[in-house]
């Protein structure tokens, strides 16, 4: 067993690292670009639930299972599949999910209603991709330049999750939903040939074994034990990602209704304001690194529950709703750390949206 494999399989969650790649600024973008397209997969199904429910004729309500199995997947992914990335080969296993994604998406289409809950949820199961990138670019970057390029990677994860809602809206109001799948399928086959020449050809890994699957799995019990601040940064993040999560399915479902009767267009525009919001995420991780953590995330998340509680008593209103949509999507609990600690922690992490 090689020494890379070996050391996953013992809990030791380093990346697999080639000899010393570059990380040029074109090769960042690239891959933060890649990042947000997979990503993107997980959330174009919903500003064009209505109209997929009128052509499945369905109410839209009866498909916002699809969007809870996309999330559930997604999930799953994180837990099973990302750990891989520190055992084989990194470049194999983001073509295998890559390519995978491309496949179901161009499926979906085709899909019967009622069986759409399983390629939605196998969708998110392997968008895991972009989890599998952040680390990916870290290891590339060097020790000087690490929180920037992971920073600029995390910044396409978050407008990729944005601006995907605008894109669907509008493909979906100019030509068909179908079309939304069909275009993001065709991406994901660019994103894959893109990945397979910018990122570095490895020394191939000794062959995984069931046993040290296992054990790669458990040593992320291992992580917990060791480091309490994954525990803290996890709550954090998945407090934060539900609470997207709950806004993004709710907020489709109010536009198409009195007094808006939005179309896809209208609700992908949506996503513009949440983009807008992104900028903010900079000026809270510089907080951050000021030692205002706390601060921080105490500010973000008290804004959350103020916007969800005046958006629930006024959501009527077309100015509060944009509010809650636009507010900053901050990153709160960044905090400068050694190269090996911000690895693991990236490794695991969902979203930071």
């Amino acid at each position: 067993m090689s020494e890379a494999a070996r050391a996953g399989a013992a809990g030791l969650t380093e990346p697999v690292a080639p000899a010393r790649p570059r990380a040029g600024r074109i090769t960042v973008l690239l891959l933060a670009t890649a990042c947000g397209l997979c990503v993107a997969n997980l959330y174009y199904l919903q500003p064009i639930l209505p109209e997929l429910a009128a052509s499945l004729h369905r109410t839209p309500d009866s498909l916002t299972s699809s969007v809870s199995a996309t999330q559930f997947g997604y999930a799953l992914g994180l837990l099973a599949l990302v750990p891989l990335g520190d055992a084989v080969d990194r470049r194999r296993l983001l073509t295998v999910l890559v390519t995978t994604a491309a496949v179901v998406l161009a499926v979906i289409p085709w899909v019967d209603g009622g069986l759409l809950v399983w390629p939605f949820f196998l969708l998110g199961l392997v968008s895991v991709a972009a989890m599998v990138i952040v680390p990916q670019a870290a290891g590339m970057a060097p020790p000087e330049r690490r929180g920037q390029v992971v920073g600029t990677v995390m910044t396409g994860v978050i407008l990729g999750a944005l601006l995907c809602r605008t894109f669907a809206g509008l493909v979906a109001d100019l030509v068909d939903w179908r079309a939304v799948f069909w275009g993001a399928a065709v991406m994901m086959l660019a994103v894959c040939v893109m990945l397979r020449r910018v990122l570095p050809a490895q020394a191939p890994p000794a062959p995984l074994t069931a046993r040290g699957y296992v054990r790669l799995i458990g040593s992320l019990f291992t992580l917990v034990r060791e480091c309490p601040v994954i525990v803290e940064r996890c709550l954090y993040g998945a407090l934060g990602f539900g609470a997207f999560t709950v806004l993004w399915t709710a907020v489709p479902l109010r536009l198409i209704q009195a007094p808006y009767h939005f179309g896809s267009a209208a609700i992908g525009l949506m996503g513009l304001l949440g983009a807008g919001g992104a900028l903010g995420a900079n000026l809270a991780g510089r907080f951050a690194d000021r030692g205002r953590q706390f601060a921080v995330s105490a500010g973000a998340f008290t804004l959350i529950a103020v916007s969800f509680a005046v958006v629930s008593v006024h959501s009527s209103s077309l100015v509060l709703l944009g509010a809650a949509v636009v507010r900053p999507r901050t990153s709160p609990t960044r905090r400068r750390s050694s190269a090996r600690s911000a690895t693991r922690c990236a490794v695991g992490s969902p979203p930071s949206t």
